[in-house]
């Protein structure tokens, strides 16, 4: 793998996320406050290898270099898929199969859902799945990724900004997606509200790996948006 990828874990009340002018406050949320419908679909799933196991009361964030953080942009981009109008939804949940692909330095791949809302031309967006991005990355490996706009434009992949409340001590928000058949390549994601109750309420999302575990990863906090409410 690329050798500028580095986790460090830190205290988990300590991570960079709560220095965010509007995170100031925030008390973290470690788990979700109410539970949405989990398919009964067994799929084959080899993808995970543990690559980290932080000691407890820390969590693993990617650190940053600053040719990381300076290469985010992504231009001629064509998209494919399903989009929902109706609501409200309190969560979505996929199974996605994994690739790696061949493509050259200036191209990005990317397979994923997202929770957003539009009012005119702002947007609030949740996204995560799986990418091939050499200009994030620095190489040409499949990676796990998640990626917010919010409110005054605001927007960020993985950690490169501050945002994401990072919970699990073993499973980062971004990571190298193993190697396996292609069968057996498929990453189970999920977008829901912790609190289906409150406006603005925190969004997290879960990775369900080995066909059996959940995995609660981490969050966006609700104050980070400015659309994206009941």
């Amino acid at each position: 793998l690329n050798e500028k990828m580095i986790y460090d874990c830190v205290d988990l009340y300590k991570q960079p996320s709560l220095n965010h002018p509007l995170l100031q406050n925030h008390k973290i949320q470690m788990e979700p406050s109410f539970s949405i419908h989990k398919s009964k679909e067994q799929v084959k799933s080899k993808i995970y290898k543990k690559i980290i196991d932080c000691l407890n009361g820390t969590v693993p964030i990617l650190r940053n270099t600053k040719e990381y953080v300076a290469k985010i942009e992504s231009r001629g981009t064509h998209f494919a898929g399903v989009r929902l109008h109706h609501g409200p939804y309190y969560g979505i949940t996929s199974w996605i199969s994994v690739h790696d692909l061949n493509i050259s330095g200036d191209q990005a791949s990317y397979a994923h859902i997202y929770v957003g809302r539009r009012v005119n031309s702002k947007d609030n967006v949740n996204q995560i799945g799986w990418m091939v991005n050499p200009s994030i990355f620095g190489d040409g490996w499949t990676w796990s990724y998640g990626f917010w706009k919010g409110a005054n434009g605001e927007s960020c992949y993985n950690t490169i900004c501050l945002g994401f409340i990072q919970v699990s001590k073993a499973d980062p928000l971004t990571e190298p997606l193993g190697q396996a058949h292609v069968e057996e390549r498929n990453i189970a994601l999920t977008i829901q509200k912790l609190n289906c109750y409150f406006k603005k309420s925190s969004l997290t999302y879960i990775v369900i790996k080995n066909k059996k575990t959940a995995v609660h990863i981490g969050y966006w906090p609700g104050k980070l948006f400015d659309l994206i409410d009941n």
